[in-house]
Parts: C-alpha cells; sequence; structure tokens
C-alpha cells in the first residue's frame, strides 16, 4: 500500500519450514522505502520491520511445544515493468531473530497492475 511517493507500507504471511531445524509461520510487516527509474520501468526498494510468528519446533534446551516470538525483518526489493500492466519482481528477505536461526528467503515473482 503506498503511503507517499517513496513511501510504502506492507502485510505479508511468512511460513518457513526448514527440515530437521525449525517450522515457524506469522505475520510480518514492514515500511518501505521506494524508489523508480528509467522511465518507471525500474523499482528498487529497502523494508525493514518485525515477523512475529509462532515455532513448532522451539529450541531443543526448551520443553515448550511450541512458542510466540518476534524477530526483525529486513527485505530488499527490485521490479522489472515489461509492458504497462505486467512485471516481475525480485525479493531478498532476512529474518533476524533472537537465536541462531536467522534465515534468508528468497522470492521470485510475476505480477499485474490493475490501475496505471
Amino acid at each position: 500500500m503506498g503511503i507517499d511517493e517513496h513511501l510504502d507500507w506492507t502485510a505479508t504471511w511468512l511460513n518457513e519450514d526448514v527440515a530437521g531445524t525449525f517450522h515457524r509461520a506469522g505475520l510480518g510487516t514492514q515500511i518501505w522505502l521506494v524508489d523508480a527509474f528509467l522511465d518507471r520501468r525500474v523499482t528498487l526498494g529497502f523494508g525493514a520491520g518485525l515477523y512475529s510468528f509462532v515455532d513448532r519446533e522451539p529450541l531443543p534446551d526448551t520443553a515448550e511445544n511450541e512458542r510466540l516470538d518476534i524477530a526483525g525483518l529486513v527485505t530488499v526489493t527490485t521490479s522489472y515493468r515489461f509492458s504497462d500492466r505486467w512485471f516481475t519482481r525480485f525479493n531478498w528477505n532476512r529474518v533476524m531473530s533472537n537465536d541462531s536461526r536467522d534465515t534468508d528467503i528468497f522470492l521470485l515473482g510475476l505480477g499485474y497492475r490493475w490501475e496505471q
């Protein structure tokens, strides 16, 4: 959602499943600094915020079955618009937890703009 010309806000559902290590899922929210270049065909952005998640396999030294926790979420994004409506986007998300289980999540997708 665009807040201003160079400021956006997003909410994201993340589902992380690293076999044998952890299974966590939750809601992330970020504020973004964004800008467009090359006749608005290329965009670059940096987002930072929080990720509230339920860890379904907590650390081995705890007796908990599940735990609710919060981590930092930082993302770098770029997109390329190859027509008035169609674009492709790449995101690199970094989850920064308070234990040794930080993760990198890479996303590549195709998008369609409903309005111009």
